[in-house]
């Protein structure tokens, strides 16, 4: 089987294997060689794509590899954070402040709790962003009045979709 090749970069190219019916049932695949090397997936075998387009985009983006689950847990933290501290942000200090002492006194009052049962009770301090709300947990959390249990409860609200929300417990202070 003879491979075509098209010079993408100077040490880096896409080469096309033609479609062989008794090698593979789906068509021509693509990959590419570079510094005579096939870039490879994550347990060794050689990366391959269905299209050229699709081939020539990995190697414009310097896909080189597969991303690994714990490239995707890295890319979710660092979105996380990066979410968290936008809803920081738009919450403002005076807000998120009066939320941290609601949710204390709610723990105090009811002992296991979810941030649903602050807003119910305290109400939401102006906060339009509900992911705002992480942010309070979180700083709750970290006056050691509260730690957070592995269990979960539904929201129980249309417009998080009767989602999972962890359960806090009361702990009081350290």
């Amino acid at each position: 089987m003879r491979a075509k090749s098209n010079p993408e970069k100077a040490k880096a190219q896409v080469i096309e294997f033609p479609y062989d019916r008794s090698v593979n049932r789906f068509g021509p695949t693509f990959s590419i060689r570079e510094d005579g090397q096939y870039w490879k997936t994550v347990n060794g075998s050689r990366r391959a794509w269905s299209s050229r387009e699709a081939a020539e985009e990995a190697l414009r983006e310097g896909r080189e590899r597969e991303r690994s689950l714990f490239d995707y847990a890295a890319s979710a933290l660092l979105l996380k954070e990066e979410g968290l501290a936008k809803a920081e942000a738009g919450a403002g200090e005076p807000s998120l402040n009066a939320a941290v002492k609601a949710t204390i006194e709610t723990a105090e009052l009811l002992g296991e709790f979810t941030s649903e049962d602050v807003r119910a009770m305290k109400g939401d301090f102006g906060m339009k962003e509900p992911r705002a709300w992480g942010v309070v947990m979180k700083r709750a959390a970290k006056t050691g009045y509260i730690v957070a249990t592995d269990r979960y409860a539904k929201s129980g609200r249309a417009s998080s979709h009767d989602r999972p929300m962890r359960v806090w417990r009361y702990v009081g202070a350290k």
